[in-house]
């Protein structure tokens, strides 16, 4: 058979390649945390971790104890489901409803940003480190998470006219229909990154979905963002979500979400504070698949 002549230079490279190779992986191995260094931390984090706090592990590593660490977080009093920060980029929403994070990291690595308040470690040993960042981002006026069940949530007809009102039951807004219709807060796939967000598709087609939550309190600020989920990316069916925030009947906020857009577009518009009607509407020319996510949070001015 003939050897062709580029076979030769690869047989020749084969060994640079598995130096390379060899290299790479010892690399990893030195990073990679071990069970003795994820057990100091674990300590650390029992001893001192506290209602208010939340966890966040930078970068994510799929090999973290996570039944550990959120077994001793249900034991001090955290509330399931508000454990752990998983989005990333974090943004000053995801941080705002906590009193503390527990900053989870390699040895040696810079705290991220949206930590504002004081950093403060308090375990460096081995390939891990823990700091304690205070959060001072303002105090939360408003977590439209928290209020949902108090909204008030309809969808409205093309032609403008008002389709069934939508009703609080047990965990969401229950609409009529299939259960794709309820309004709902969940975490879900979103803007390359899991979120815990309010999940809504707009329907029907050309109608607006409105979720009106009346006499809220707000702050200086009004934070948070909306996007697409991987499940509305994944599919070729619907068309671009408009999305729009309007407090006592102005628009402040609206945006388009392009179909198969899997970014998260960042909220943060002005207000003044007090009670006020604030209204969030999503709507569609084709509602198929559009599932969209929202986060809202009314802030105070920071200390």
């Amino acid at each position: 058979m003939e050897r062709r002549p580029w076979t030769r230079w690869l047989w020749l490279g084969l060994p640079g390649f598995a130096e390379v190779a060899l290299a790479l992986g010892a690399r990893s191995t030195r990073l990679t945390p071990t069970h003795a260094d994820w057990d100091s931390v674990l300590a650390v984090v029992d001893a001192e971790l506290a209602p208010g706090d939340v966890i966040w592990v930078h970068p994510t590593w799929s090999a973290a104890p996570w039944a550990e660490l959120e077994a001793i977080a249900l034991n001090k009093g955290l509330a399931r489901g508000n454990v752990f920060l998983h989005a990333d980029p974090v943004t000053e929403a995801d941080v705002a409803r906590f009193r503390r994070v527990w900053l989870l990291q390699r040895t040696g690595d810079a705290p991220p940003q949206p930590l504002r308040g004081a950093v403060e470690p308090r375990h460096a040993g081995g390939r891990l480190q823990v700091h304690v960042a205070t959060v001072a981002v303002g105090a939360v006026a408003t977590d439209f998470l928290g209020t949902l069940e108090k909204a008030q949530v309809e969808r409205m007809e093309p032609d403008g006219g008002r389709g069934a009102p939508c009703r609080w039951s047990g965990d969401r807004q229950r609409c009529e229909g299939p259960f794709w219709k309820d309004v709902r807060v969940q975490w879900t796939e979103v803007g390359n990154t899991r979120r815990r967000c309010v999940f809504a598709q707009p329907h029907p087609d050309r109608g607006t979905l409105r979720i009106r939550f009346p006499a809220v309190p707000l702050g200086t600020r009004l934070v948070g963002g909306v996007g697409l989920n991987l499940w509305a990316n994944r599919y070729e069916e619907g068309s671009d979500v408009r999305f729009g925030i309007a407090v006592d009947g102005a628009t402040v906020y609206e945006t388009q979400l392009p179909r198969q857009d899997f970014t998260w577009h960042t909220v943060d518009v002005p207000t003044t504070p007090g009670a006020h009607e604030v209204v969030v509407s999503l709507s569609a020319d084709d509602a198929r698949w559009r599932q969209a996510c929202f986060d809202l949070v009314a802030l105070e001015a920071a200390p």
